[in-house]
């Protein structure tokens, strides 16, 4: 009886490890390409602006240890991600989240924090916020296909900075 015990400790733990580790956006993102809607809160003429982009995720990251966001509308300049942490601040454990959380890095010439949880096929309730306060909200659908979406296409010279 004890052995039963034991074995269904040992696989109950395993479990439990299993579901930790998929449950990493890192481990949902991998190198997917999501097609997104972005919904911009700003200063301009036309608040609440809505658009289109889309958010390649790259593992393994060349500018984070984790992984790099690159969205069409901004060209090159790739965001360092991670994924939030877990736990107590007593002993947190990174990048184990289910949420990412993306920033420009300093030579992008801006600032720009964008933040989401996908769940299977799609993220929801993503948020933002760049270095003058304009506020973001994007909800994305994983799109292979996801192209030709750039500043230029859309008239949106500065979709996410002035």
């Amino acid at each position: 009886m004890l052995q039963y015990r034991m074995l269904a400790t040992v696989l109950g733990l395993a479990l439990v490890s299993a579901v930790d580790a998929a449950a990493s956006c890192e481990n949902v993102l991998g190198s997917k390409v999501f097609r997104c809607t972005v919904k911009r809160l700003d200063n301009t003429p036309m608040p609440n602006e809505q658009f289109e982009d889309c958010y390649r995720f790259r593992q393994p990251g060349v500018r984070s240890l984790h992984f790099d966001l690159n969205l069409d509308q901004l060209g090159d300049d790739a965001l360092a991600c991670g994924c939030t942490s877990k736990g107590k601040f007593g002993g947190p454990k990174f990048n184990q989240g289910a949420e990412f959380q993306c920033v420009t890095t300093g030579d992008a010439g801006f600032g720009l924090m964008l933040r989401g949880k996908p769940t299977g096929r799609k993220i929801k309730k993503g948020q933002g916020v760049n270095e003058t306060g304009w506020l973001f909200t994007f909800e994305c659908v994983e799109d292979p296909t996801c192209s030709g979406i750039s500043a230029v296409r859309t008239g949106l010279s500065g979709a996410y900075t002035r």
